[in-house]
């Protein structure tokens, strides 16, 4: 929510750069779960772990942010045959309140590098965050193009400072943390 890619991505969607926004995609892939340097107890059980509930509400809270209230229409998640172990996949379906589509998609155990994209599709152009930090804009006709933002958003310490100093800032409420909290139990069914 802090980083410069999210916040020129949000500024786009503002300003209409994108044309009309007509469908948002979220794919998450990973050829190891939990990831080569995230062992621990916990990250790899069906109770606790797993990437729905370990990346998605990242994306979910900036899907939330961005264009507001959504419902998850239909999804289907796997398992492995072990029940202690979490997912192995979940494709799903989702509309936000104003009618745009979206098709949230994670995998793992496959082969391939890992690889996250958050992607806005506009009638313009396509804004894709990859990996969490990059920032991809494709037009029509052109190849993709990586930007670095030149911006410096407030952080989350910046943010925590100006609204115990009674300041504007962008904290995520108790409430928006409980609706992401509800999709991602709707993913797991």
């Amino acid at each position: 929510m802090y980083s410069p890619v999210v916040h020129r991505l949000q500024h786009a969607i503002q300003t209409a750069s994108l044309g009309d926004v007509v469908r948002i995609e979220l794919h998450t892939y990973f050829p190891h779960w939990p990831r080569k340097w995230q062992q621990n107890p916990w990250i790899g059980t069906r109770e606790q772990g797993g990437f729905i509930r370990e990346v998605f509400p990242h994306y979910l809270q900036l899907i939330y942010h961005l264009f507001g209230h959504f419902t998850i229409s239909s999804h289907e998640t796997t398992y492995p045959v072990n029940e202690n172990l979490c997912e192995t996949g979940v494709s799903a379906l989702a509309k936000t309140e104003s009618g745009i589509p979206i098709v949230l998609n994670g995998l793992s155990g496959i082969g391939q590098e890992e690889c996250l994209e958050f992607k806005v599709f506009g009638t313009d152009k396509v804004m894709t965050i990859r990996n969490w930090s990059e920032l991809w804009i494709s037009e029509v006709d052109q190849v993709a193009v990586h930007v670095i933002p030149d911006n410096k958003p407030m952080s989350l310490m910046d943010a925590c400072h100006g609204a115990v100093t009674g300041k504007e800032s962008l904290i995520v409420s108790f409430e928006e943390g409980m609706k992401v909290q509800e999709w991602i139990d709707q993913l797991l069914k």
